[in-house]
């Protein structure tokens, strides 16, 4: 008490404890389920569903989650959407940058991911600006409603892009098991033979 001077202060010091505490758990999970997706859980759902159902999977779990964060009320309740909202992210956005190989052509390959990151952004660093008077004027879970619908459009025209290379063979990649674990070619060509 002697270090805050009054028990109010005290009690706004351990509230801004609490609540910085919560936002620093939120941005470290995020980058957690972020890490995740990427490096463990794309690639053997890109390979169960496809490119076109990663994108939709990302989408529909973006959208819910934008929709989710602008109507709950509960900081951890917040969170959990907030991660379903990173993980949609990162599987759409990986995708998408997948379907931008197939839809340019490889002299192309710079130019559009350029594009496709100047787009994120100017969306990332201009979106609050447009989003901050709707929030505060007019609804708090408007902006994110909003957000969903733009998610939204974003997967439409994202699955409606013809790739002009095969979506489900990329040269890269043995693809003898759809799903599951990943098969060494060599394993592969005795499974064939064993066949």
């Amino acid at each position: 008490l002697a270090e805050c001077g009054s028990v109010a202060e005290c009690c706004r010091a351990d509230a801004l404890s609490a609540a910085q505490l919560h936002w620093a758990i939120c941005i470290s999970c995020a980058g957690v389920v972020g890490f995740l997706v990427n490096i463990f859980f794309y690639a053997p759902i890109q390979r169960c569903i496809g490119l076109k159902g990663a994108i939709l999977l990302g989408g529909a779990c973006s959208a819910v989650g934008f929709v989710a964060i602008g109507v709950v009320r509960h900081q951890w309740l917040f969170l959990s959407w907030a991660l379903l909202l990173v993980f949609g992210e990162n599987m759409m956005g990986t995708s998408v940058q997948v379907l931008l190989t197939m839809v340019v052509d490889q002299s192309m390959f710079g130019e559009a991911m350029g594009w496709f990151n100047l787009s994120s952004n100017l969306a990332r660093s201009l979106g609050p600006f447009g989003h901050a008077p709707l929030y505060e004027h007019v609804s708090h879970s408007l902006p994110w409603e909003l957000d969903a619908v733009i998610k939204a459009c974003a997967t439409g025209i994202a699955l409606s892009a013809k790739a002009t290379k095969s979506e489900d063979s990329p040269p890269e990649r043995d693809r003898t098991r759809k799903c599951g674990p990943r098969m060494s070619s060599s394993r592969a060509s005795q499974v064939k033979v064993q066949v």
